[in-house]
């Protein structure tokens, strides 16, 4: 996977975390400068793997 993509895939991860950690998924899509379905499908593709994270000390 190139740089560029895995620095998307950060970012992505980033912003679902932040809306997990929230639970405000509308003001977190609005940062991010996305639709609120945009962040919903972030979730759905990321939410699992950003949870482990959490979880992991």
């Amino acid at each position: 996977m190139s740089k560029k993509i895995e620095a998307l895939e950060e970012v992505k991860r980033n912003y679902v975390r932040m809306a997990l950690e929230s639970g405000n998924y509308s003001s977190i899509s609005r940062k991010a400068g996305i639709s609120r379905s945009t962040l919903t499908r972030w979730i759905r593709e990321y939410e699992d793997e950003v949870r482990d994270q959490m979880e992991d000390p």
